[in-house]
């Protein structure tokens, strides 16, 4: 398994349209950007994006994530349809915990059918668990509505006013730039 830096990833057109695929594919538009604004985030210094892609160079695998003060978090991870169940994906995850001994936060759905169930029990399986706090995501586009989500932690001991400033630093470096107040949460 290879892995490729958001620097490949930024420079190679036909990687990045290829990348493109996997995230329109694993990510609904009301939970990613719009191609040209994920692409002008890549050369943000606190902004990472590992590709993973097999002995064909064809990309499989991916894992965006920020630094946040003390705190990483994870903006998307996916693995292609083809290669779940293999694995691949607890292994990508869990060499991505023990990368540093920074704390890990992400969202996920609500739990609503099996598939949130199952994301949310991969999560567990490696050590993250549900934070017991309201959270909306901030829109990633003008007009589009908060979303209702969960934070899953591997921080455990993390407390409502250390959960309230770290959405507030997730709310303004990752999604500053789409024209929404995330001071301002749609009730």
């Amino acid at each position: 398994m290879n892995v490729l830096s958001k620097e490949i990833l930024l420079n190679d057109l036909l990687l990045f349209d290829k990348f493109w695929i996997l995230m329109e594919d694993a990510f609904p538009l009301d939970e990613r950007r719009d191609k040209y604004s994920f692409k002008s985030m890549i050369p943000e210094a606190d902004f990472f994006v590992k590709l993973f892609v097999d002995h064909k160079e064809e990309p499989f695998a991916f894992i965006s994530w920020w630094i946040i003060g003390r705190f990483r978090y994870v903006e998307h991870f996916m693995i292609s349809s083809l290669h779940r169940s293999e694995g691949i994906g607890s292994k990508i995850f869990s060499d991505f915990l023990t990368q540093d001994s920074s704390s890990v936060i992400l969202e996920v759905e609500p739990l609503i059918d099996i598939l949130t169930e199952r994301r949310v029990n991969f999560y567990k399986r490696l050590g993250l668990e549900l934070l017991p706090y309201d959270y909306k995501q901030p829109p990633y586009h003008k007009n589009y509505p908060f979303k209702p989500m969960l934070l899953m932690s591997n921080f455990i001991a993390i407390d409502i006013k250390q959960t309230g400033n770290v959405v507030k630093e997730i709310q303004h470096k990752v999604y500053r730039s789409f024209g929404n107040n995330p001071e301002h949460s749609e009730e």
